[in-house]
């Protein structure tokens, strides 16, 4: 058993004449509609509905959608968000993670992995992928499982290793394992899987080692891809893989921005997944051929990457951005608004396989749902609300968010944490890493 004393309880509600962007294709976009939330699960949906002994939530001026899907987050590094610049080549990415990486405890773990979860549903997310390279031992895989749990999210751990492990060195194998038999399935909401380093950072008998034991145990796979395709020892040679037997219906790869027509067809015929990280791709490696992987059939889900390049914790934003770079790289492209929200709701749960239980508003899936006001300024007039929303919210017009029947944003503010409380910690523990790394940048940069 784990201890969610501090989460609110599963309620039965009952939200009245919502618009409501079910993402179910059976359903489409519905107006004026009732969606009745009970024991986790959405129990119905329709119009003037009886719900016995359901609390009421007028929402006449809501827009109801699935809860926001983050298939890849590095909620290890969110502390270092404005510590890192390209203008000084010491503060550039990989330089300050380097550095930061090895003196991380799990209570900063725990701190840095809860600031980001904090944010992410603040921001409407209600599932995210915990995708951790620096796991330094079985208690920072505690703190880190800890950490999802206390946030209310439905969350995966895509357990790593310690940062900038020796190619030759393993993962531990043997934590995965007891981790995942002693936490999975917690309250419903938390699962595993692996992040491999792949061909460019594993020695390659290690590689397949770690590869077979992933499929032995039915772990997920997760893989950065690398960067562009000219960052040679970072960017995985794919045909080398297809002809490995490593791609698969059971393995995602993040970061497949130089994929070119080739390489696509070989993620649609063996199923593999692609995550794409749209705002820092842009901004460090390219940009991805979206339009091409939909139109071929290939799972295409969204993430935020990192908070620390400075991002924030916005789908919204992600949505916008993966629309925008998509036209400007094909004019003709049909890639819409509707397609871009589909990559951040079913196809995010399609990509990890939990789409039986979240990714739409369907009669049966446990009850995750992101609720934006649309009596804000940004989002009147919303003559057609999912353009609206997908074109124009932010994660200030967050009203409510409910994550496996419990009510944890409501009014826009969370119903079980402080804000201050939360930011103090993380700036308490960016402080205690810089004083371990010897590092006196705030007095010469500041912390607001």
């Amino acid at each position: 058993m784990v201890d969610v004393s501090g989460l609110p309880n599963r309620e039965s509600l009952v939200f009245r004449n919502a618009t409501v962007l079910t993402m179910d294709p059976q359903l489409g976009d519905l107006f004026d509609t009732d969606v009745w939330v009970k024991d986790g699960v959405i129990q119905a949906i329709g119009t003037k509905l009886d719900a016995p002994g359901a609390r009421d939530v007028p929402s006449k001026n809501s827009i109801l959608m699935p809860g926001l899907i983050d298939t890849h987050f590095h909620l290890w590094n969110s502390v270092f968000r404005g510590l890192i610049t390209n203008a000084e080549p010491e503060r550039g990415y990989f330089p300050v993670k380097r550095r930061m990486a090895p003196l991380f405890t799990p209570q900063d773990s725990y701190a840095a992995a809860r600031f980001a979860l904090a944010e992410s549903l603040m921001a409407g997310m209600t599932t995210v992928v915990n995708w951790n390279h620096n796991l330094r031992s079985p208690a920072d895989a505690d703190a880190n499982v800890r950490a999802q749990l206390d946030s209310g999210l439905r969350t995966r751990l895509a357990y790593g290793n310690p940062d900038a492990l020796d190619k030759t060195q393993p993962m531990d194998m043997d934590d995965v394992l007891r981790a995942r038999d002693q936490y999975a399935g917690a309250d419903n909401r938390l699962d595993f899987g692996v992040a491999l380093r792949g061909p460019t950072r594993t020695e390659r008998s290690l590689m397949f080692r770690e590869w077979e034991f992933a499929r032995a145990n039915n772990l997920p796979i997760t893989m950065h891809m690398g960067g562009k395709r000219i960052d040679v020892g970072r960017y995985a040679d794919l045909m080398e893989m297809y002809r490995d037997g490593l791609l698969g219906s059971d393995v995602q790869l993040v970061h497949a921005v130089d994929a070119n027509d080739e390489e696509i067809a070989m993620f649609a015929e063996t199923g593999t997944k692609i995550s794409l990280s749209t705002m820092t791709e842009i901004d460090h490696m390219g940009i991805p051929p979206i339009g091409k992987l939909l139109d071929a059939g290939v799972i295409t889900s969204l993430s935020m990457d990192t908070l620390a390049m400075p991002t924030n914790a916005d789908m919204f934003a992600q949505m916008r951005g993966t629309l925008r770079i998509e036209h400007y790289r094909d004019e003709n492209t049909k890639v819409d608004e509707r397609a871009v929200l589909r990559m951040a709701t079913v196809d995010g749960a399609r990509d990890l396989g939990i789409h039986d239980q979240t990714g739409s508003l369907t009669v049966g899936k446990r009850a995750d749902i992101t609720s934006v006001s649309s009596r804000t300024l940004a989002l009147t007039p919303a003559v057609d609300p999912l353009r609206t929303v997908v074109n124009c919210a932010t994660a200030a017009d967050i009203d409510r968010v409910v994550v496996d029947g419990r009510l944890l944003v409501d009014g826009g503010k969370p119903t079980f944490f402080d804000v201050g409380d939360i930011v103090d910690e993380a700036r308490n523990t960016l402080s205690g890493l810089l004083n371990r790394a010897e590092w006196d940048i705030l007095d010469t940069v500041g912390q607001a």
